[in-house]
């Protein structure tokens, strides 16, 4: 009990030579601790200061507190909070917990707490509840006597709630389901397809075989014949049978794998085995299932096991009948010991709805599922973590509830007084059955990286200010999550929560920006940015802080739109509101990664190989960079496993040959014409419609880098796929200004040409200044500088210009034994072979006027006006913040003065009234006709008009179904083969140096007699018909 100073005697004050001495201690306590000093922070400025004769006094008359640390060792009391202030009990810091100084160590550590009420939380580092005074109501207690206890209430009578017990499996005939996977991501293997399907192993402990003709599968028990074994399958005597739960259903004859016709729920369900009389030979009513594990009978106690091992004498429990989660799958093999595990703990709220309300309690479920025997009911604790604060813990209670499955519902509340608008907060739930050692934990955390909490973030009125989705990073060390070398942070979009993900800042020359570009990397594909659209384990962030032109925040945006409306392979692009630790970062674009997923959106195989282009000059698809030096200048987006000269695809060799087969130079002989290579190993219809929708939009940085390369496997072609579009729609001077002698975009032919990319058209000015500054920064990246580099005069003529008096016919008679360097060499390859063999430049040129009648007539500043609207009170936010530019000036540049000039270029400077280098536009009805080759088992389209025509969009019906690809174009005076079997097709020896355009594969079936074929047009209309 606290003793009031006014109540001391004279007497007493005898008996300061005693406490002088503790006095001395106590105040020696004042450097003890590395902690002190941020505790001196969290305290609250109302602690009034305790004097030496208080302290003194807190040692003789107040000398009843007695508290320990957790670990037993005596605190020592009073205790000094810095200055004067001083406190004679533990101290209560922000999260509950008390905290003092130990007398073992002299370092801080968590108090022993007192007997708390039931219900009350406490800090994770105590077992018990924070009911010991804060600092304040305990320093007051030195001039005040205490309260007098409240008369307790009478207790409430509550029944005690009794949980139901587990519904044992039916396991009474011989033949009995033994174990099954509800959840198979990596474990079993359907070698007929590589699929990993569900599985349910049938176990036969009778000493004969049992046919299993007529014996019934079901997941339903309303449904009891959902699937029947068919004829001719038996399980051996004590042997085993697996039947796949797939879905697809399967007689399993000659050695084939049985399929059953249903699913097994991941989510816990029922699964029953019936005899040929409908008698129940199996049954289980099954809880939520984890990944990878199996669920059944063990096949021994574990525990009796360790037991025996350690010779501790008779173990407890038998071997047999019992059944769960199993420690390893065995499927056609005897079943291994129950998982040493804590109780199921399933259905923690994950990422809920209905976000927390500021300042309102907000409550936390689980659901706990009861192993074999059921027993007492498990120990659930809630953890909860406001910000980047402690974890404070809660005990969790059954609600009353009990799931069809038989899980016991428990809930908890996280304090309301832990919610701040726009703060975040994170949870995971433990669970422990008794004394047993395993434990559940939810969030499960397997390795370094995994996500450690599930999250929300509470509601801000503030996050309705602007019409974009808002996407939340918060990271403890939000300058290390924006650094090149990256930190660690967690995610909140789209009402979901990520926890632990990497983020780094991303870019080559952007790397600078004060407004970083951002990747972020999560564990596992597990980022949903969209609805319908697959998960993702990696995506980027633009920042749009730099931009050709006046700032538009919407260039990367814009290009994505275009390109994936013109039917180009693109990663998906969208505005969203970014915000950092609670506040309004900026106005960024999410930026789909390019990688395996991406793949599948667009219906490659991934077993293709993908390099992504870096490097300044080396990854121009130059054919003299060796193989060993590829991988400096591509990186891989994929097959990252595969080493290099490993023969096969992922290994650079591919890479190597694509490069040498572009200028001729080819180790087989279709690689030794360029014209040649195209036709065999180029999609001509992906890359001509890259290549135009590229020069339509005028974005300039992608020859040397800012591109992926793909092989596809099933044509042995390849691709190139755009990356980074924030140059697009560049326009160099700012609204009304003239345009920039350093890097004129859109003013010079250079630039605006729609040959742009060939040999005659790179991505770099040779001659900055006369000669000067900007070529010198070219030399230092193409070639190590030169002592003389830094001081002496620096001419643009060292290295000769590089010209081609005679390209010859297809553009490779220049090209010696080195590739041009500097300037002169910065084109693309692929580009400059496509625009160099006349075929295919015309295919290009009749593609670019497609685009450009269909964009460049309304449509895109439709699509300007639309995203501005959007856009436009985020990009004043940004604006307020990073002061990069109005949008309002960036919109009118585009619509007044890009967009113009543009149309102007395409039209008139490189069109039919001007050089003629673009053709005009295609005929309404162009004529096609189609002609089947039933030797050859093809389709042979044929060009009947005297130009080429684009016949994107256009369709095979009838026997043989097909839809030609956009940028497919039937250059004139030739035809286009649709094949069944692409590779085989460009084989024959009609086809094999013909350099006619080969696509397929096609679906169907040709018909023994030509008849029943349509060809029909991009707006549905018959073109021509067998």
């Amino acid at each position: 009990m606290a003793t009031s100073a006014s109540s001391f005697s004279w007497s007493q004050w005898g008996r300061l030579a005693v406490a002088a001495a503790a006095l001395t201690l106590a105040l020696t306590l004042a450097s003890v601790g590395r902690s002190a000093a941020m505790l001196e922070e969290e305290l609250p400025e109302r602690f009034r200061p305790l004097s030496g004769l208080e302290v003194a006094l807190g040692l003789s008359g107040l000398g009843q507190v007695r508290r320990e640390t957790v670990d037993g060792s005596p605190c020592e009391l009073p205790l000094r909070i810095g200055g004067d202030r001083w406190a004679v009990d533990c101290v209560e810091w922000w999260d509950g917990q008390e905290w003092c100084v130990s007398i073992g160590d002299g370092m801080w550590h968590a108090c022993k707490p007192r007997a708390p009420p039931p219900g009350r939380g406490r800090s994770l580092l105590g077992s018990g509840g924070g009911t010991g005074a804060t600092v304040g109501s305990l320093l007051a207690s030195v001039s005040a006597p205490p309260p007098a206890p409240a008369s307790p209430e009478p207790p409430s009578a509550v029944p005690a709630f009794v949980p139901p017990e587990p519904k044992a499996p039916v396991l009474s005939g011989p033949v009995t389901i033994s174990e099954f996977m509800a959840s198979n991501k990596a474990t079993y293997r359907d070698k007929s397809d590589g699929s990993y399907p569900d599985w349910i192993e049938i176990h036969n402990a009778s000493p004969a075989e049992v046919d299993l003709e007529g014996w019934q599968l079901t997941d339903d028990p309303g449904a009891p014949g959902k699937w029947t074994f068919p004829t001719g399958v038996s399980v051996p005597s004590r042997g085993y049978v697996l039947v796949l739960a797939s879905g697809k259903g399967g007689p399993g004859r000659g050695g084939k794998a049985l399929h059953a016709n249903f699913k097994l729920e991941s989510g816990g369900g029922y699964l029953g085995l019936r005899d040929p009389r409908g008698v129940v030979a199996s049954e289980w009513v099954y809880p939520p299932q984890h990944e990878d594990v199996s669920y059944g009978t063990s096949g021994g106690n574990l525990r009796n096991l360790i037991a025996r091992a350690k010779d501790q004498g008779e173990s407890s429990g038998k071997d047999e009948d019992s059944y769960g989660y199993l420690q390893n799958p065995t499927p056609r093999m005897r079943n291994s010991y129950l998982r040493l595990m804590g109780p199921g703990l399933f259905e923690v709220t994950r990422d809920p709805e209905v976000r927390p309300s500021p300042g309102e309690d907000y409550q936390i479920n689980a659901t706990i599922y009861r192993g074999a025997g059921g027993g007492d009911l498990p120990a659930v604790t809630l953890y909860y973590k406001p910000g980047f604060l402690a974890d404070t813990m809660v005990e969790m209670v059954p609600t009353g509830d009990v799931t069809e499955l038989g899980g016991i519902v428990y809930s908890a509340k996280i304090p309301g007084a832990s919610l701040q608008a726009g703060s975040m907060i994170r949870w995971y739930v433990t669970a422990r059955a008794g004394q047993k050692i395993s434990l559940s934990r939810s969030p499960e955390v397997k390795g370094i990286g995994d996500p450690q909490y599930y999250g929300t973030v509470v509601s801000s009125r503030n996050e309705g200010r602007t019409n974009l989705p808002v996407m939340h990073l918060f990271s403890a060390n939000a300058g290390a999550a924006t650094s090149q070398k990256g930190g660690v942070a967690s995610v909140f979009y789209d009402n979901r929560f990520y926890d632990n993900v990497k983020t780094r800042r991303r870019g080559q020359t952007t790397i600078s920006w004060e407004k970083p570009k951002l990747k972020l990397d999560f564990k596992g594909k597990v980022f949903k940015f969209a609805d319908g659209e697959r998960k993702v384990e990696e995506f980027n962030l633009q920042s749009h802080y730099v931009e050709i032109g006046s700032q538009t925040y919407m260039r990367e945006d814009l290009g994505s739109q275009v390109l994936l409306e013109a039917g180009v392979p693109t990663p998906i692009v969208f505005p969203l509101d970014l915000w950092m630790n609670g506040k309004f970062y900026g106005l960024y674009s999410f930026v789909e990664q390019i990688d395996d997923t991406f793949l599948k959106r667009n219906k490659l195989p991934t077993s293709g190989p993908l390099y992504k282009a870096w490097h300044q000059w080396k990854s121009n698809l130059r054919w003299d960079v060796e193989t060993d030096d590829m991988q400096w200048a591509y990186r891989k987006g994929n097959l990252k496993d595969v080493k290099i000269h490993e023969d096969r695809l992922g290994s650079y060799d591919d890479l190597k040959n694509f490069t040498l087969g572009l200028v001729g130079k080819g180790r087989t002989r279709d690689s030794w014409s360029r014209t040649n290579y195209l036709y065999q190993h180029v999609s001509i219809p992906e890359v001509i419609n890259e290549l135009a929708a590229q020069n339509l939009i005028i974005n300039q940085d992608r020859l040397t880098k800012n591109f992926y390369v793909y092989y596809d496997p099933s044509t042995a072609e390849w691709m190139k796929l755009p990356w980074d579009l924030e140059a697009a729609f560049g326009l160099s001077p700012k609204l009304g200004g003239q345009p920039s002698e350093l890097y004129c975009v859109l003013a010079c032919e250079q630039f605006n040409s729609p040959l742009y990319g060939d040999s005659e058209h790179p991505q770099d000015i040779r001659d900055f200044f006369d000669g000067g500054r900007w070529n010198r920064k070219l030399q230092f990246i193409y070639r190590p500088p030169t002592p003389s580099y830094w001081g002496g005069h620096h001419h643009s003529n060292e290295e000769p210009e590089w010209t081609c008096e005679d390209p010859g016919q297809d553009g490779t008679q220049c090209f010696g034994d080195k590739s041009p360097r500097y300037a002169d060499g910065t084109f693309n390859y692929l580009y400059d072979a496509v625009l160099d063999v006349k075929s295919t430049r015309e295919m290009y040129l009749r593609r670019l006027r497609t685009l450009m009648d269909h964009f460049m007539n309304g449509r895109l500043e439709q699509m300007i006006t639309e995203h501005y609207k959007q856009i436009r009170p985020s990009a004043k936010l940004d604006n307020s913040i990073w002061k990069r530019g109005d949008i309002d000036e960036g919109y009118e540049q585009l619509l007044t003065e890009q967009l113009p000039l543009r149309r102007e270029q395409l039209y008139d400077t490189y069109g039919p009234s001007g050089s003629g280098l673009i053709p005009g536009p295609q005929k309404e009805n162009p004529r096609a006709g189609i002609e089947v080759e039933p030797r050859y088992g093809v389709i042979e389209i044929s060009n009947k008009e005297q130009e080429a025509i684009d016949v994107s969009g256009w369709e095979v019906q009838g026997g043989v179904r097909y839809s030609l690809k956009p940028g497919t174009v039937i250059p004139s005076d030739s035809k286009l083969v649709l094949c069944g079997d692409v590779l085989k097709c460009k084989k024959m020896g009609k086809y094999a140096d013909a350099h006619l355009l080969v696509v397929g594969p096609f679906k169907g079936s040709l018909p023994d007699q030509a008849g029943g074929i349509r060809l029909l047009d991009a707006k549905g209309r018959l073109v021509d018909e067998l």
